[in-house]
């Protein structure tokens, strides 16, 4: 886990994926990175959280991609166009594991 560096977030289509050591936790997120197994995601649709520059919090999903140590994903256009207010609390979230 990193601590968000907003240098290592895309301002493109790409999204830097999300990760916390615990949920519930004190609601902390971090870069998922190479040491990290499980990242953050949303129950409703199973789509991991991403992070983008532009667009804060966004739907995201395979393919899985490490560059320079850090895991980014692809936005999902249709979850997000489906849910335009993303609502997250400890209840939507689960951690899943980074395949």
């Amino acid at each position: 886990m990193r601590p968000i560096n907003w240098e290592l977030i895309p301002e493109d289509a790409g999204l830097v994926l999300i990760t916390t050591p615990v949920i519930p936790g004190d609601g902390s997120v971090f870069i998922a990175d190479f040491k990290d197994t499980k990242a953050l995601v949303y129950k409703k649709t199973g789509n991991f959280l991403g992070l983008s520059k532009t667009r804060g919090v966004r739907l995201g999903g395979y393919p899985l991609r490490m560059v320079d140590g850090v895991w980014y994903i692809e936005e999902d256009l249709e979850a997000n166009k489906n849910i335009q207010d993303l609502q997250i609390s400890h209840e939507t979230l689960c951690l899943q594991l980074i395949r």
